[in-house]
This record gives C-alpha cells, structure tokens and sequence, in this order.
C-alpha cells in the first residue's frame, strides 16, 4: 500500500484508489475459485475412492464361498464393511486436504530453503529420518488400535443384528428384558 501512497499532497498518486479495489477484488475472486476448485476436487475424489471401496468389498463378499460365511459371524462383516465404508465416506477427502495441501507448502519450503541457505539441509536430514522412524511406529500402534477396537465392536453389533431379526421370538418368549440387559452389558464392556 505504501507503493500508491504519494510523496506530498500535491503529487498526484501512482495508482488510483479504484484501481486498487479492482486488485484486491479480483483477487478475492481467484482465491474464492480456487479454494472452491480445491473443494470440489476433494469431495470428487472422496466419492470416487468410496465408490470404487463399496464395489469391491460388495464384489468380494458376494463371491466369498459358504464356509467363509459359517465361520465368520456376520456382525464381524457387518462391522468392518460399515466401519471402512464410513471411514471412507466421511473422513477420506478432509485427510487427503491434511496430506496434500501441507505437504505442497513443506516442499515449496525446502524448495525455497534450498535456494536461499542450503546449510539448514542439515538439519532437514536428521529431522525427516526422525520423523519417519517415529511414523513406523505409530502407525504400527494404530493399527494394532484399530484391530482391538473391532474386536471390542464385533459382538455388540452381532448381538444387535441376531436380536433384529429374532425380534419376533423374542417377543413371543417375552425375553426383551434379557435381552436389553445382554445388550447394555456389552454396551458396557465396549466402552
């Protein structure tokens, strides 16, 4: 702004002030379109990434052979396909935004780093590996997290589904009691 502002009264000013609320409104325009490019392009690619996951995981569970179904209980499949789908749908486009947008900025940094002070390299070095050796193990932590969390949810979700569709035999032995009380016990236990 100093660059317009003029010398003295007198002199008139270099740029006018309509010139300059058509710069900054014009700007305004562009960012205004390219966060919403940038929005569309993830919530595009979010539903693509869960349409392509519902078809597949549809596509195994239906060719999965009858021993598979006997020995696995269907509130293990129920929970891992809602669980993944959900993930999927809900959370996959905001952590690719988390992913891609910062790690654009850190390589506009090093790219910039580079330039202007290489020495700072060595300092870079030490960090990424660090960085790196500390992801293994976090991610080895989540998922071991994750699994135990399915685990937990497995039962609840198969008790839940077994007493949806004997809701009428369990109404006709007038057991609702028991099993709201099984139910809430392993509410209980899941959290």
């Amino acid at each position: 702004m100093a660059w317009a502002t003029p010398i003295s009264k007198d002199v008139k000013p270099p740029v006018s002030s309509l010139m300059m609320v058509n710069v900054y409104v014009a700007l305004a325009l562009v960012s205004s379109l390219c966060i919403f490019t940038r929005s569309h392009l993830l919530v595009m690619a979010g539903c693509k990434t869960a349409t392509i996951l519902f078809e597949k995981m549809h596509e195994c569970i239906f060719r999965a052979s009858m021993s598979f179904f006997v020995s696995t209980p269907s509130g293990c499949i129920l929970n891992r396909a809602s669980t993944d789908q959900s993930t999927v749908d809900t959370r996959i486009f905001d952590l690719m935004g988390y992913l891609l947008f910062p790690a654009i900025e850190l390589l506009g940094t090093i790219i910039l780093m580079s330039r202007v002070a290489w020495p700072v390299f060595v300092i870079f070095i030490p960090s990424i590996i660090a960085s790196l050796w500390y992801q293994q193990y976090y991610i080895d932590a989540a998922r071991e997290l994750q699994r135990l969390i399915g685990v937990c949810r497995a039962p609840v979700i198969q008790h839940f589904s077994e007493s949806i569709s004997g809701s009428n035999i369990i109404r006709c032995f007038e057991k609702e009691g028991q099993f709201i009380s099984s139910i809430s016990n392993l509410m209980d236990n899941l959290s």
